[in-house]
């Protein structure tokens, strides 16, 4: 695989005014002291690359992007200039608190087309405990300026599964961002990783079978409200709202990955930055790399493509792999379609409405 092939680029930056318990991302307090060497690092990194073509997607995660004064945003959107055209999707996740009205007009001003929103829940009181600080209000304001100033393709990120919630209150949630009308919603189920401040609370997940509800309930909500579900989280007005940065992760392709921690898929290898700011800093980016055999490239093929409601193409799997995937696992294929998991729907396999929350169950045994 030649790096050329890459069409997409995530940024990361890690820095936040406040650490929410449940992150496990690679994150940092905001200090100022490191915003400006940080950039600069992370532009090195980028013209390290060498990308002489222009890009379909980029999108900045974090941490918190919108957290950065104008300046800092206005240094990095002018060394990413070069790579976009006028369709390239353009996101940056942003936190209502800190997307004043002069950010907005940057983000405008440099083609910025997509805001991923970080909500996680209305609840007042689940919402404070967890390092929440905007209302349902302040959101709803929020987007009126935002559609006020052009924005056309927003999405909610939202998280479920927290101990303190009920079944009543995944449902106001549910409810109350359909009443905002954007364009595209994530429900993500609250996983407690080693690494968050939750882990080291020894907080624990709630059971399968509650979490299975929410599951069932949002989707059932959302789908008769016209959402189309083609993700196991990740919910889209129209197909044009897909997101289409996160969709090449989902399909196995290639993409660049720059910032502190961040990971990247080009030329044969999957790629780690360092965790480590002070390395970071140096200019030292590389953390870890894994040359990825036609083996592990399978399993995250199975890994990344059977997220998706429309789940992969048997034709596109012999050509990439040069071999068939109903013969190869013809042994567990067996098993998984008379237990209803797994459907074949002409050329397309896919998991079943009863298996999307069980991939975990399903790549265990399709990944021997």
């Amino acid at each position: 695989m030649s790096q050329g092939r890459c069409q997409s680029l995530y940024i990361h930056l890690p820095f936040c005014l406040t650490i929410c318990p449940y992150c496990d991302f690679p994150k940092l307090l905001y200090a100022e002291r490191f915003i400006k060497p940080y950039l600069a690092a992370l532009v090195a990194e980028l013209k390290g690359l060498k990308i002489n073509h222009k890009l379909k997607t980029i999108f900045i995660g974090g941490g918190t992007p919108s957290a950065l004064k104008e300046e800092d945003l206005t240094y990095l959107f002018e060394n990413l200039k070069a790579y976009l055209t006028k369709n390239t999707e353009f996101s940056v996740e942003c936190n209502p608190e800190n997307l004043t009205a002069s950010k907005i007009q940057l983000f405008k001003k440099y083609h910025v087309n997509r805001l991923s929103i970080g909500v996680q829940t209305f609840q007042p009181l689940v919402a404070k405990k967890y390092g929440r600080h905007s209302s349902y209000y302040d959101l709803f304001y929020l987007i009126i300026r935002l559609r006020k100033a052009g924005f056309k393709n927003i999405n909610l990120d939202f998280i479920y599964g927290f101990k303190e919630q009920t079944l009543s209150d995944v449902i106001s949630d549910v409810h109350l961002a359909l009443s905002l009308n954007v364009e595209h919603l994530s429900f993500y189920s609250l996983i407690i990783d080693q690494g968050s401040v939750l882990y080291n609370l020894k907080e624990q997940e709630i059971s399968d079978d509650l979490s299975r509800q929410y599951f069932d309930t949002i989707e059932d909500i959302l789908i008769k409200n016209h959402y189309r579900h083609y993700e196991v989280s990740n919910y889209a007005k129209k197909q044009k709202y897909y997101a289409r940065h996160n969709l090449v992760y989902w399909k196995d392709q290639e993409y660049y990955g720059i910032g502190l921690g961040a990971a990247s898929y080009y030329a044969c290898r999957r790629n780690k930055n360092t965790l480590s700011l002070k390395k970071y800093l140096a200019r030292s980016f590389l953390g870890e790399s894994e040359e990825i055999t036609l083996k592990e490239d399978q399993k995250y093929f199975l890994i990344t493509n059977l997220r998706l409601y429309e789940g992969f193409s048997l034709k596109a799997y012999q050509k990439k792999f040069h071999v068939s995937f109903l013969k190869e696992k013809e042994h567990v294929l067996k098993e998984l379609f008379l237990e209803g998991l797994l459907l074949k729907k002409g050329d397309k396999i896919k998991a079943s409405k009863k298996g999307m929350p069980l991939l975990d169950i399903i790549l265990l045994k399709l990944i021997d």
